[in-house]
């Protein structure tokens, strides 16, 4: 899979997930390095609206998604025969 698929999936699974962005935290720290993905025309106009519903920007809405992937913090999981993302509960009992 490629790094653009993965991210389309990802980004897929958020806009239906059942999480409240709210509770997940920005990226703490200023990172040097950037992430250049292609995607879909109608994948971006879905990420545009729900960070205007959340009054987010998209980047912040992007990469709070992405670091909350990335650090375990959000998990994929199948429901009713899709996969969504939901807050991974586990990880907040060991922590």
């Amino acid at each position: 899979m490629t790094v653009a698929n993965l991210v389309c999936q990802i980004m897929e699974s958020a806009l239906v997930g059942k999480f409240n962005f709210s509770a997940l935290p920005d990226i703490p720290q200023a990172l040097d390095d950037k992430l250049d993905v292609r995607l879909p025309a109608e994948l971006v106009a879905r990420i545009h609206a729900e960070s205007e519903r959340l009054k987010t920007s998209i980047s912040v809405y992007s990469r709070t998604i992405l670091f909350g992937y990335y650090t375990a913090r959000l998990i994929e999981v199948e429901i009713g025969g899709r996969y969504t993302l939901a807050e991974n509960h586990e990880q907040e009992k060991s922590a």
